[in-house]
Formats: C-alpha cells, structure tokens, sequence
C-alpha cells in the first residue's frame, strides 16, 4: 500500500470538499432539469391555450356569420313581399349551402400535460451512486529511535 505523505485532517478536508464539490455540480444539473421541465410545461400549456383561442375565434366568427344568415331571412320573411322572397330565392339557397358547409368542429386535438415521475429505486440508486470512499489501510513504520524516557513512559503504561 502506498502511505499518503498527507495528514489525516488533510485527507478529511480534501475529502469534504471533493464531496461539497460534487454535490454542487449534481444541484446545478437537477436545477437545470427542473428548469427544462419546467419552461417546457409552460410551452405546452400556452400552445393549447393558443390552440384553443384560435378555436374559439374560428367559432365565434361561424356563430356570427349563421346568425347573419338567419337574421337575414327572417326579416325577409317578416318584412318581405312574395316577390322580393322570389326574388331572393337563388341567394337563400346559396346562403344556406354556406351555411351548411360551415366547419363547426369543436374537437381541438391538444396533448394531456402530465409528468412522469421515475421510479423512486432509480433515484436512490442515482444518489447512493455519487461517491463513495476508498479506504487504504497501511502499518505505520515502527520508530526506530525513541529515546530513552520515552520507552520508560510507555512501559509504565502497561
């Protein structure tokens, strides 16, 4: 094994800080993600907000353009002589036809919005996965060289 020439207490701070380290980078990448899905939920919602608006006009112009036509021949029903309604005729059938040929679909293709969520196995797998510690052991060189009241002190402690 090799010895470290570091301390312990340097070896600890290295280490927390490697770890602090990390975790930031993991942070700012889930920070990024939440953001991304985030601003993609917002795009989703506006584009069927927008979708339906659109629809909502499409509508509202067909309703005006029917009432139109209804207004139209009821006053001349109402207000008409039996020549002017003769005489209208050609152009009640051809209002009519328009009329029928109006697209008055409702339906609006939109996408449901819902997020799924992953599997809570594949999380803690994730954060178990961002580190872990290697852990060398090694004897320590013997001291050769102690001097004389030191091994006293060390044998009085046994």
């Amino acid at each position: 094994a090799v010895v470290s020439t570091q301390s312990t207490g340097e070896q600890a701070k290295k280490a927390q800080n490697d770890i602090k380290t990390m975790i930031e980078r993991v942070m700012t990448a889930i920070k990024a993600r939440e953001q991304h899905l985030l601003n993609t939920v917002e795009q989703m919602k506006a584009a069927s907000v927008s979708q339906l608006e659109a629809k909502r006009e499409e509508l509202t112009v067909a309703m005006q353009s029917t009432q139109s036509g209804c207004d139209f021949v009821s006053n001349l029903l109402t207000d008409g002589s039996d020549v002017d309604i003769l005489t209208m005729e050609s152009q009640i059938y051809e209002r009519m036809e328009e009329l029928k040929n109006v697209d008055l679909d409702i339906g609006v293709k939109r996408k449901n919005i819902e997020f799924q969520k992953v599997n809570e196995t594949i999380i803690t797998t994730f954060i178990d996965g961002l580190g872990k510690f290697v852990v060398e052991t090694y004897n320590a060189q013997p001291i050769k060289e102690m001097r004389d009241g030191e091994r006293e002190s060390i044998w009085r402690l046994e």
